[in-house]
């Protein structure tokens, strides 16, 4: 069995700007495919009128009527572009923090045979004047990053994966967290996804949520929560405040991350927040706005984020949207922050944009496979395959690289088969859902981190 010696990157909630947009980085046209599931087959016809051929399956026992003018009736083809069914352009993006790319209301439809494939004319913009930047699909105002912070504010103490046993054995932790297929049950693709696929890259090692654990105990990963305008004189009975996510730092490192860790559960630690943590306008990268505590019983959302979770020896940094964040809400021991307990973090990921994470680890990592392009091509949601390398040169030395072709093929079929939820707009099930248990106590946001 091979063992693994530690996982390069952990979970982790840092905070990105929405759902990304495929589009030609040229500025081209975005195309739509709505063909059907590829490895459909159709029988080949017989035109011969006796003996069918490979993939006919007519009854050679039936006679055929003989042909005359009289005998079947010509029926007019149906024209899948009409009307013009492209009319849903992909969203505006940006493919820089001065260049937007926005579509034509209204594509070119090309049909193929039954279907109908859509091109959307794109328009490149350079964002500049008094709003240079651009940031989720428009062109706006630069701000200054903030250096005061709230006087409320809560540091995530431990993060897991719901529907994960433990290493070694041993139940898995209470379904969770919210109901993103109309059913009334908690949704969490994600914890069905490591559960099945973690086993071929880690074995029983495995550990996912020990590891998460470990990386908020060793420094690696500070989650902070700052409460803006959250009522101080009944912070647990608050209708309407804002929550802003940040990435932080201890202000004070002992040289002993786990005793800095105990430290901080004591509800009064000293952080710094990242400057990765906002947007090139100056914006917090995560803001759920209408957070509410009425009764202590916390609710915010929903608002986009990124994931980053270890699989084996990768990770993977996916979008999650529609995140919604819950929990008991107490005031925390340093007096002013909240502290949150049976805290939970659930949203959806779109297949398009786990498969941009799978295809941006690749080519950053894994140049030794030689693929002639991306490791997956991805059409929509229901067609998508991996690429075949060219030119592998991957040894053992290059690690998971090495397996990753082989990985890619198991996984993809097993990706495809957890897709629980429909984002809108399209005709399948697009998206997985997450769901994450945390706890948080209060913490004292000192400052800005200084860039090295």
């Amino acid at each position: 069995m091979r063992k693994l010696t530690r996982f390069s990157v952990v979970l982790t909630a840092c905070f990105a700007m929405g759902l990304a947009t495929g589009c030609d980085d040229d500025g081209g046209e975005a195309k739509t495919d709505t063909t059907d599931d590829i490895g459909t087959d159709t029988p080949d016809e017989d035109t011969t009128g006796g003996d069918t051929v490979e993939g006919d399956t007519a009854d050679d026992s039936t006679t055929t009527p003989d042909e005359g003018p009289d005998a079947t009736e010509d029926v007019e083809p149906v024209d899948p572009c009409d009307p013009n069914p492209c009319t849903t352009p992909p969203q505006a993006v940006c493919t820089n923090t001065t260049t937007l790319v926005t579509y034509a209301a209204e594509g070119t439809c090309t049909a193929n045979g039954a279907n109908a494939s859509c091109e959307y004319q794109a328009t490149t913009t350079t964002c500049e004047g008094e709003t240079p930047v651009c940031f989720q699909g428009e062109c706006t105002a630069q701000q200054e990053i903030p250096t005061e912070f709230s006087a409320q504010a809560s540091w995530i103490s431990s993060l897991a994966i719901a529907g994960i046993p433990p290493a070694g054995g041993g139940d898995a932790l209470p379904a969770c967290c919210f109901d993103f297929t109309g059913d009334d049950t908690p949704d969490n693709a994600l914890g069905k996804l490591v559960g099945q696929i973690g086993g071929f890259l880690g074995g029983d090692d495995l550990d996912v949520n020990g590891l998460l654990l470990e990386a908020i105990q060793d420094g690696t990963v500070n989650i902070l929560l700052e409460q803006v305008d959250l009522d101080d004189t009944d912070p647990t009975n608050d209708t309407e405040f804002v929550v802003n996510g940040y990435y932080g730092a201890n202000a004070n490192p002992s040289g002993d991350p786990l005793a800095d860790y105990n430290a901080n559960l004591g509800g009064d630690g000293d952080f710094l927040v990242s400057p990765s943590s906002f947007a090139p306008n100056g914006q917090p990268l995560i803001s759920f706005g209408g957070a509410s505590t009425v009764g202590g019983a916390f609710e915010a959302g929903p608002s986009p984020f990124t994931l980053s979770f270890p699989l084996g020896e990768i990770s993977l940094t996916v979008t999650v949207s529609g995140t919604q964040i819950a929990g008991t809400a107490a005031v925390g021991p340093n007096g002013a922050g909240l502290e949150i307990t049976e805290g939970k973090l659930g949203g959806y990921v779109h297949i398009e944009d786990l498969i941009s994470a799978l295809n941006g680890y690749a080519d950053s990592n894994c140049g030794c496979l030689g693929l002639p392009g991306p490791l997956v091509n991805y059409t929509n949601e229901s067609t998508f395959s991996c690429n075949k390398p060219s030119n592998n040169t991957c040894t053992s030395d290059d690690g998971f690289c090495n397996e990753l072709n082989q990985y890619c093929s198991i996984a993809l079929p097993v990706i495809k088969s957890v897709l629980d939820v429909d984002s809108g707009g399209l005709p399948a099930k697009d998206s997985l859902s997450v769901g994450v248990w945390f706890e948080a106590t209060s913490a004292n946001l000192v400052g800005l981190e200084t860039e090295e």
